[in-house]
């Protein structure tokens, strides 16, 4: 099984394909770019979005956009960080990460360990979903994206326990899909 993930702001879409003997079967859910932390656990997807009503600091969206990424890049500093409700800070190493309070500690989440928990999430998901084992993925980044963000997203994908076959942009996998679809 592949799973095709297309990380966009507000949602995530993915595909599960069961490419078998020239035919194909596919299931599509979307799922809300969400990750949210509270004292004793963390929200992912729709129950992430209900928290961010109550806990509004300790939810952090927009994840694909904060992967790769520090705050002296001027465009997260300044327009970036106007969407992400947690927080933004330096780690020590350079990169940008949401502070949130989790498990009543002050955490500082990098965008790629915010990723990896996602994904994570993703895969224990479509996994349910398809009453099967989901390793390999094929995730679709937007054309403008770094090498430094495509390679975060690629080790958030190694984190969340997914192997990333390939990174794909977005507007070609829109293509692909459909190509797939018709063999």
């Amino acid at each position: 099984m592949i799973v095709v993930i297309e990380l966009h702001r507000t949602y995530t879409s993915f595909r599960v394909l069961d490419i078998h003997f020239r035919t194909t079967g596919t299931l599509i859910i979307c799922y809300r770019s969400l990750v949210s932390f509270s004292s004793k656990q963390r929200y992912f997807g729709e129950s992430s979005k209900t928290q961010e009503t109550s806990n509004f600091k300790n939810t952090v969206g927009s994840l694909k956009r904060i992967a790769g990424r520090n705050l002296k890049d001027e465009e997260l500093a300044k327009i970036e960080s106007k969407y992400i409700n947690a927080p933004l800070c330096d780690t020590k190493d350079g990169h940008a990460a949401a502070s949130v309070m989790y498990r009543d500690e002050q955490k500082n989440f990098t965008g790629v360990q915010l990723t990896a928990m996602y994904l994570s999430h993703l895969k224990d998901t479509a996994a349910v979903a398809i009453n099967g084992a989901v390793t390999d993925c094929v995730i679709s980044v937007p054309p403008y994206f770094t090498d430094m963000q495509r390679r975060a997203l690629l080790d958030a994908a190694y984190i969340g326990g997914l192997n990333p076959l390939r990174l794909m942009n977005d507007n070609v996998s829109g293509m692909t899909h459909t190509r797939i679809l018709k063999l």
